[in-house]
């Protein structure tokens, strides 16, 4: 009789993990499967499930479990089937990896019985599913791009009245909705010049993963690596359109930890378009401009070593705080920088129109004998950034009034001009904007 019911139980378990393929593999049906399957996942266990990447970000979760205090208990242990308990809860977690990156998935339920039954062969079920998801997105992936690339072409050149309604139905198959937000994503590698096509290939897999397990539409097309043009600017090694979601952030962020970025203004009105390209092309260059600025200004020292040297270290975070997206956005020159279209101001838009090396010609001709002598070039840059003010700029260079004064009737000898005439204000903005950003504002 032993031997019936081991075999009867035996016949038990497979019908049950048969059910469990079933009911898992349905997922993969759905618009999301990744969100499908976590879901299914936490019914089945009557709980919570969750998936996290390799930084304990939270790739996909359903429930109200204990999830962050779960991260920090799996942070710290091997990568294998792991069972613990946090409160009431019992836990079971199992590694998974794709794309070469590390996760891990796990299932939470304050029905023990479960966890300690069905667990294991869930999470096993699961991780064939979440490999035959990464298989098929790879398997795909070639034929994505070159419709990307094809899509974007379309975006980037005239969008008619017309063509709006089909271009939408290739957009609605990449899981975008008729009518969202978009943003188009302009971007160059901050260098280009030991790219290969493997790393290039790497790079898309990896943003379109990001994407992908974000739920964050994306139509994603690479190009040659940006050189310098003739005028002086670099061409975007990556064109992209993108959701105007939360997840956006994020995924931004991935992709400038190797390229600089520019992003369009929201638009919803696919006919807008190329102008949302060309947009995103100059927030690139300004970002662009800024970086070459910022090393030159590192190499100077002049302000960063006034703040370090006399306000308590601010130039060691790249300058003044600054507040919201503008603060995000600046990132220092090893890592990239992201530049939104409507963060750009009419200074930066003027000077993104001309070469790098064409500006600092003509700063040098007109600002020459400033740029020569430390203390006039400091003097000018933070009295500038100040509002003009004599005594705001004595107070932060710890001068005596009198001396702020010499110092700026000295550069007016030079410039043949009243440091506070609209033009020398203007030009003198324009050449040190860079380094005027990073002054601290006045407390």
């Amino acid at each position: 009789m032993d031997g019936v019911d081991e075999a009867a139980e035996e016949i038990r378990r497979l019908r049950r993990e048969l059910w469990f393929h079933g009911e898992l593999l349905a997922a993969l049906g759905d618009d999301r499967p990744l969100q499908a399957l976590i879901a299914r996942l936490g019914q089945l266990v009557r709980g919570t499930a969750v998936l996290y990447d390799d930084a304990g970000r939270i790739a996909a979760s359903v429930g109200e479990g204990p999830v962050r205090l779960l991260w920090h208990e799996l942070a710290h242990r091997e990568r294998a089937f792991t069972s613990l308990d946090l409160g009431r809860y019992r836990v079971l977690a199992s590694p998974v990896v794709m794309r070469g990156a590390g996760y891990w998935v796990a299932v939470v339920s304050r029905d023990a019985a479960i966890v300690e039954e069905d667990g294991e062969p869930l999470l096993l079920t699961a991780q064939g599913m979440l490999s035959a998801m990464r298989g098929a997105r790879s398997l795909a992936r070639t034929q994505e791009l070159t419709r990307a690339r094809h899509l974007v072409t379309i975006l980037r050149g005239e969008v008619t009245a017309d063509r709006v309604p089909q271009v939408w139905r290739r957009l609605r198959e990449l899981r975008f909705t008729v009518n969202q937000p978009l943003r188009a994503v302009a971007a160059t590698l901050v260098d280009p010049s030991g790219d290969t096509p493997r790393r290039r290939a790497d790079r898309l897999e990896t943003l379109h993963e990001r994407a992908y397990l974000a739920g964050l539409p994306l139509v994603l097309a690479d190009a040659p690596p940006g050189a310098p043009s003739e005028a002086g600017h670099r061409e975007a090694s990556v064109l992209a359109l993108v959701g105007d979601e939360p997840a956006l952030t994020a995924w931004l962020d991935r992709l400038a930890t190797a390229h600089v970025v520019g992003v369009s203004e929201p638009f919803v009105d696919l006919t807008a378009a190329p102008a949302a390209y060309r947009d995103a092309d100059m927030a690139m260059q300004v970002a662009l401009l800024g970086r070459e600025n910022a090393r030159r200004a590192g190499v100077d020292g002049r302000a960063r070593e006034t703040g370090r040297a006399r306000d308590g270290g601010w130039a060691r975070e790249g300058g003044r705080a600054g507040t919201g997206r503008e603060a995000s956005d600046r990132r220092s020159v090893e890592e990239g920088a992201i530049v939104r279209f409507e963060d750009v101001d009419l200074a930066r838009w003027l000077l993104s129109s001309r070469p790098p090396s064409d500006l600092a010609e003509r700063v040098r001709r007109q600002f020459g004998p400033v740029l020569e002598n430390a203390d006039l070039h400091e003097t000018l840059v933070v009295h500038l950034a100040l509002g003009l003010d004599v005594g705001a700029t004595a107070r932060r260079l710890f001068l005596h009034p009198n001396t702020v004064r010499y110092r700026l009737r000295r550069i007016e000898e030079t410039l043949g001009a009243p440091v506070s005439s609209a033009g020398v204000v203007a030009n003198a903005y324009l050449a040190f904007l860079e380094e005027i950003v990073r002054v601290p504002p006045q407390e």
